[in-house]
This record gives structure tokens, C-alpha cells and sequence, in this order.
């Protein structure tokens, strides 16, 4: 569950980037649901280093009665740079912890344009293709794309010891609904094959420089996934409009 939340939330570089203006640091969390049960949080913050890399870091952990019978923490960060407009990774790591535990180690070398990777268990490389991202860092490239009016979203990701192609369209504007209250977003679906029963939608604020605010996945047998924006620094939050609540009417009540 925790893999799956953090590919689909943070698994789309474009080819071609427009030069932008550079990605603010900010810290998010989400609130994890599996139908209508809340079963974890994922907390993400991109920060910037001495050197001028910028790291994005993630974290998954279980949470209410789940987290009584799964102890599975998932780490994930990518060291990256802007290069000429684009966003560049440069270093991967992913781990997980508890009864199954996984490791994952990617260098991405672009003078030789080769990625070497390290699972602790047998180490291999490939050959990267221009504009190739690991599958953190897709949502900031979506969230640049769109800040610069891209209409066409496709990204080369390096998952699961390939490299992966997706494309994303854009779909309706709509009111997305979180605990900081409710925002104007932009819909967006990843276009699978057409025999696929597997969905995936993303909901991105324009206010907010386009940050993931809301994502849903429905697996074939219908189970159904949903992360929801639950705190935010680093970002303007008063975009968003508070939800009005019903209020009890508490009725008259005679003198006597």
C-alpha cells in the first residue's frame, strides 16, 4: 500500500522543458485513505542545499487501527538540479522498512548519460534517455509544465529497472474539498491502455503552483485509494475558502 500511494502520488519530466521560474521549497502532508478508512499519512518537503541542489524528501507510515498490524515505513528522496529549464535528477533512495523490507539506490550520471542501480542484491545499469526522471520528483515536472501552459504531459521515468513512458491529460477545472478547506484544481487522468481497468487521478492547484492537493486510484477490483492535502507551509494557504459548516439552530426559548 505504501509503494503504491508513493508512485502514484509523486510516477510521471517533460522531453522538452520551457524555462521557469524555480520551484519554491515547501513542506506537505497528506492524509491516506483506502475506501473510507484512513490508513496512513505521507509527509513530503523540498528544501534546498548549500550547493544549490534541491532535495525532495517522502515519507509513508500507517496510521490508526492499521498501524496496529502493519509497522511499513517508506522513505523515498531525490537530489536534483535545474538544468537548463529542466529538472534533472541526479540521486534516488528508496526504502522500507518492517516484515518486508526493500532498498533501492539510483546514480544518474549525465556526462554518460548511464544510470547505475543497487538493490543490495544485484547491482545493474541502463542507458538514460534526455529528460529522464526517477519517480519522485514527476510531480514537480508536472507542476512546472503546467505553470508554463504545457498541454502535452509526457515523461520518461526510471521504475522498476526500466525506463517507463506516461502520458497525463488534462481534463476539467474542479472545487477539490481538504482539511485546509476547499481550493479551485486542475483534474488530471494518466492515460493507460484501453484494456486497463486501473484509473488514475490527480487534482493539481493553480493558486498553489500547481501542487498535487488531492489524488485517487481505483484498482480493477475497485478498491479505491485517495490522499488528501491536510497541512501546508511554505505556500500561501489563505487560497483556500473555508468549507461552511451546518450550524445547529438552537431554537427559542421563552421567558417565563
Amino acid at each position: 500500500m505504501n509503494r503504491l500511494i508513493l508512485t502514484l502520488l509523486f510516477t510521471c519530466m517533460p522531453l522538452i522543458a520551457k524555462a521557469a521560474e524555480p520551484i519554491a521549497d515547501y513542506s506537505a502532508s497528506y492524509s491516506v485513505q483506502y475506501n473510507s478508512l484512513t490508513v496512513g499519512e505521507l509527509n513530503q518537503t523540498l528544501s534546498t542545499l548549500e550547493n544549490g541542489d534541491r532535495l525532495l524528501r517522502s515519507e509513508t507510515r500507517p496510521r490508526g487501527l492499521v498501524s496496529l498490524f502493519r509497522s511499513d515505513n517508506v522513505k523515498e528522496q531525490s537530489r536534483w538540479r535545474d538544468y537548463q529549464g529542466t529538472i534533472q535528477p541526479l540521486e534516488y533512495r528508496y526504502e522500507r522498512t518492517g516484515r518486508r523490507p526493500k532498498f533501492l539506490h539510483m546514480l544518474f550520471d549525465w556526462q554518460e548519460y548511464q544510470l547505475d542501480m543497487d538493490d543490495k542484491k544485484h547491482p545493474w545499469s541502463l542507458t538514460l534517455k534526455p529528460g529522464t526522471l526517477d519517480r519522485l520528483i514527476y510531480q514537480l515536472a508536472v507542476m512546472r509544465d503546467l505553470s508554463n501552459g504545457e498541454q502535452e504531459l509526457q515523461y520518461h521515468i526510471a521504475d522498476g529497472g526500466k525506463l517507463k513512458h506516461h502520458e497525463i491529460l488534462i481534463l476539467e477545472t474542479e472545487t477539490v474539498s481538504t482539511s485546509l478547506g476547499t481550493i479551485e484544481a486542475v483534474k488530471l487522468v494518466r492515460d493507460r491502455d484501453d484494456d486497463s481497468d486501473r484509473q488514475t487521478i490527480l487534482w493539481c492547484a493553480p493558486s498553489l503552483g500547481y501542487l498535487t492537493v488531492k489524488l485517487q486510484h481505483i484498482e480493477k477490483d475497485g478498491a479505491t485509494f485517495t490522499a488528501s492535502l491536510r497541512e501546508l507551509t511554505g505556500r500561501d494557504t489563505s487560497v483556500f475558502t473555508p468549507e461552511q459548516r451546518p450550524v445547529n439552530n438552537p431554537g427559542f426559548r421563552t421567558t417565563p
